[in-house]
This record gives structure tokens, C-alpha cells and sequence, in this order.
């Protein structure tokens, strides 16, 4: 797990080194520079990360107010690959599972459910690669 520190939980040394990143394992430290120097030099690249991490940050966070259906649902479109989004690539369903906080049992019913409803078509035996094979049903059972 990584998570970001506010202003008041950095520490800040005379050598330069300014910010932490704890898991539940071990710490490690970046130097100040290593993180200002992306900024300086490539704006744009910075501004998309943070895109993307406020854009993954309100996906989990809208996840607390959505049925299983829709969680599962809101992964399977999330989890399409980019070379060809007709294919998605889920995680282990206990994985899955605790990525949706759901039990393992309810993301196996509702893969199942999408799959005898014609909206997925399972490629593999091990339930992980899926073929989104109707994209408008899936959306629907977002909403």
C-alpha cells in the first residue's frame, strides 16, 4: 500500500530528503530532487499522473455507493485492455474481490451472472481473461 503523506507527516533533513512512502513492510525515502526534477522538466507528464491518480482515487471512491453488479460491472469496463478493448484482463477473484470490497463468492456469482447474460465470454479456465462481447449491457448494468 502507498500512501501520500500530507505537509505536516514530512520529514525533511539537511541532506535532502523530503518524503516517504510507508507500507506495511518497510519505508523508503526519495530524494527531494528525484521528485522536483519531473516537474521541471516534463510539466505535462507530472499533470497527467496526477489525471490519473485522481481519476483511479474518485473510481475507488465511487465504488462505496454501488450494487456488486456495478462494481463488477465498472471493473470489466475499467480492466479493457488497450491494444484491443473488446478483451479484459481482471484480477484473481479473491483479488477482485477485495479490490471491490466483496466476498469472493459474490464476484464469482456475478462474473457467471454477465457471462450467462451474454456480456462476457470467459477465454480462460482460470477466470481472469474475459471477452467483453457486449459493451452497451455492461453499461447498463453500471448504471
Amino acid at each position: 500500500m502507498i500512501s501520500i503523506k500530507t505537509e505536516s507527516a514530512w520529514r525533511g533533513t539537511a541532506d535532502g530528503w523530503a518524503c516517504g512512502i510507508r507500507d506495511m513492510v518497510r519505508t523508503s525515502e526519495i530524494a527531494m530532487q528525484v521528485i522536483q526534477r519531473p516537474s521541471r522538466e516534463t510539466p505535462r507528464l507530472l499533470e497527467r499522473c496526477h489525471r490519473s491518480l485522481k481519476e483511479a482515487d474518485d473510481w475507488l471512491a465511487n465504488l462505496n455507493f454501488c450494487t456488486a453488479r456495478q462494481r463488477v460491472a465498472g471493473l470489466i469496463l475499467k480492466m479493457r485492455t488497450e491494444h484491443d478493448a473488446s478483451v479484459c484482463t481482471l484480477f484473481s477473484r479473491e483479488d477482485t474481490g477485495v479490490t471491490l470490497d466483496l466476498k469472493l463468492e459474490t464476484v464469482s456469482r456475478t462474473l457467471s451472472a454477465f457471462v450467462r447474460k451474454g456480456a462476457v465470454q470467459a477465454l480462460d479456465n482460470q477466470g481472469r481473461l474475459y471477452r467483453v462481447v457486449d459493451v452497451g449491457l455492461l453499461n447498463a448494468l453500471k448504471a
